[in-house]
């Protein structure tokens, strides 16, 4: 009895079929792409949980406790911050309530593409695989009682961590912002 090979899709080999060669670019593509804005998306959650932490908590030494139990805690989502954070803004920062609802759908889009990547799996099918040369892949989902395919490509990637990225630094803003009135 043989032993099958073992092909490794992160390093090249120059033993390589062609299909495994096309495999190898296709999972470094999706590697690549899902990991940039799942990477974005961290950054982003991570940096609006710091801003409620520190809006809620001024005691530097129970700021973890709080961050990890409530904010970072298990029943307080992304979604749950996001809501807070327009609350916030329209309650007690009225100066940024014109930018409130624009700011949350854009952290809710972001959140809600990070879940798709993030429970979704790669369709592999040949046709698929070949799309690697075009810098694009195939992603299944289910949604509505159905499965749901979305073609994944390197330009839509690129729009939505250029996207991700002004977010970001338009929440390190206005977390500067609200943290220096709140203290005023």
């Amino acid at each position: 009895m043989t032993k099958p090979r073992i092909v490794k899709l992160s390093s090249k080999d120059p033993t390589d079929t062609a299909l495994e060669g096309h495999l190898r670019k296709y999972y470094n593509l999706v590697r690549d792409m899902r990991g940039s804005f799942l990477e974005q998306s961290i950054w982003i959650d991570h940096i609006l949980s710091e801003l409620l932490a520190e809006y809620f908590c001024d005691n530097d030494k129970i700021r973890p406790l709080f961050f990890s139990e409530v904010i970072g805690g298990a029943d307080f989502r992304f979604s749950s911050r996001i809501t807070l954070l327009g609350s916030i803004m329209k309650a007690y920062h009225p100066q940024l309530a014109p930018k409130q609802k624009s700011l949350c759908d854009r952290l809710d889009k972001v959140r809600r593409f990070r879940n798709r990547l993030a429970h979704s799996h790669v369709k592999a099918d040949p046709e698929d695989i070949a799309r690697a040369q075009d810098d694009k892949f195939t992603l299944v989902f289910y949604e509505d009682g159905m499965s749901k395919e979305y073609i994944a490509s390197a330009e839509d990637f690129r729009v939505r961590i250029k996207e991700a990225t002004d977010l970001f630094i338009e929440l390190l803003e206005i977390k500067e912002l609200m943290l220096k009135e709140k203290g005023a």
